[in-house]
């Protein structure tokens, strides 16, 4: 899409650059040419940003996700090293009684 955006800025330029050029014969054709293509290279634009924006939230979304289950898996291994450092200290306890 980037490519199609900047081929059509470059020929919406182009248009309005032949449009101001003094003698052309069809300047009142040129220029509305020159608007409506400058229009519709904006509204890629706009598209290409909304896809952006849409893609980049997708992307904030999946992280978070991600982000919750390694936090819960964290939390798992957290108490599992806890539990088997208290049942390491009771068994040391019990063998030095």
């Amino acid at each position: 899409m980037q490519f199609q955006l900047n081929v059509k800025k470059a020929s919406a330029e182009q248009t309005c650059q032949n449009s101001n050029k003094k003698g052309v014969a069809d300047q009142a054709r040129l220029q509305t040419e020159c608007k409506r293509m400058t229009e519709e290279a904006n509204e890629l634009a706009t598209q290409i940003q909304v896809e952006i924006e849409k893609v980049n939230g997708e992307e904030s979304g999946c992280k978070t996700e991600i982000e919750k289950k390694e936090t819960a898996l964290e939390s798992k291994r957290t108490k599992e090293t806890i539990a088997v450092e208290q049942k390491s200290q009771e068994d040391t306890n019990e063998i030095n009684e």
